[in-house]
C-alpha cells in the first residue's frame, strides 16, 4: 500500500468494517465506540495522500449506481501522530455515517460492526 501511494497510485479501503482491537482504534459511529481501521489515517499522514470518500448508491430513477466522490478530507498534522490518526479516523467515519443516514437501505451490513468492544464494556450482540 505504501509503495502504491509513494508512486502516485490510488488505493480503495473499506472503512466501515469491524476490526480487531489490535488492528483498529475506537471512534464514534452512530453514538457507539466502533473499532475502526487506522490504516487510512496513518497512510495519509505518512505519505501526504489525500483521503477521498467514495460511495456508489443505487439510483432508482436512472436504474444504475452513481459514483459519488466527495471532497478530500481536510486535516492538519500536528506532529502528535496518535491524536492525528484518531482525528482523521473519526473524520472519515463521520462521512460514512452521513452517507449511511442518507441511504440507510443501501448500507450492506453483513457483519457485526460493533463486535470488538473497548476493554471492560459488555458485548452488544
Amino acid at each position: 500500500m505504501l509503495q502504491i501511494l509513494q508512486t502516485g497510485g490510488t488505493l480503495g479501503i473499506l472503512v466501515d468494517l469491524n476490526t480487531l482491537d489490535r488492528e483498529g482504534i475506537f471512534v464514534d459511529f452512530f453514538g457507539l465506540p466502533a473499532s475502526t481501521t487506522f490504516m487510512v489515517a496513518k497512510l495519509a499522514l505518512r505519505t501526504g495522500a489525500q483521503v477521498l470518500p467514495v460511495f456508489a448508491p443505487w439510483d432508482k430513477t436512472q436504474k444504475k449506481f452513481l459514483l459519488k466522490i466527495g471532497p478530500a478530507l481536510s486535516f492538519e498534522a500536528t506532529g502528535e501522530e496518535q491524536e492525528d490518526v484518531r482525528r482523521l479516523t473519526q473524520a472519515f467515519t463521520n462521512v460514512v455515517e452521513d452517507y449511511v443516514r442518507r441511504y440507510p437501505d443501501q448500507w450492506l451490513w453483513i457483519h457485526r460492526r460493533w463486535k470488538t468492544r473497548p476493554a471492560g464494556e459488555p458485548e452488544i450482540y
